[in-house]
């Protein structure tokens, strides 16, 4: 590569991160010197339970994780992510303990959603972690 390719290549990236900054409200053009930090917290995976209950889940917090992947299919019950949220939901159950409420998301999972990426997953845990096949 060229050093005008790469002087090109680096002043598109410069762009691109300076609108960035600027459409999410992190930059003003009028003090061009000082990037708002306060908007990098997670205020919008508060606002969106499914990206809450992923973080939380990421962590380990499995009742927080519950409480928003709840949240999130409670709200938007047709989301393309409630497929992803109900088998999470039922791990979080398995992992707080609470075999009856895991097993049962499992089965709902399976029966609702037979083929999604997770449904085999899904099947492995009833059958090695509670001895149970999806019926």
């Amino acid at each position: 590569m060229t050093v005008t390719k790469l002087i090109a290549i680096g002043a598109v990236v410069a762009i691109i991160a300076v609108a960035g900054l600027y459409f999410t409200g992190m930059w003003d053009p009028k003090n061009p010197t000082q990037i708002d930090t306060s908007k990098l917290t997670d205020e919008n995976a508060l606002e969106d339970p499914y990206s809450e209950g992923a973080r939380q889940f990421k962590l380990h917090n499995w009742s927080d994780a519950l409480s928003a992947y709840t949240k999130a299919l409670e709200e938007k019950p047709n989301d393309g992510r409630s497929p992803a949220a109900m088998y999470y939901q039922a791990y979080c159950h398995e992992e707080l303990g609470n075999k009856a409420e895991a097993i049962a998301g499992y089965k709902a999972f399976l029966k609702k959603y037979p083929k999604h990426a997770n449904s085999q997953k899904a099947r492995g845990r009833l059958s090695k972690k509670f001895g149970v096949t999806a019926q």
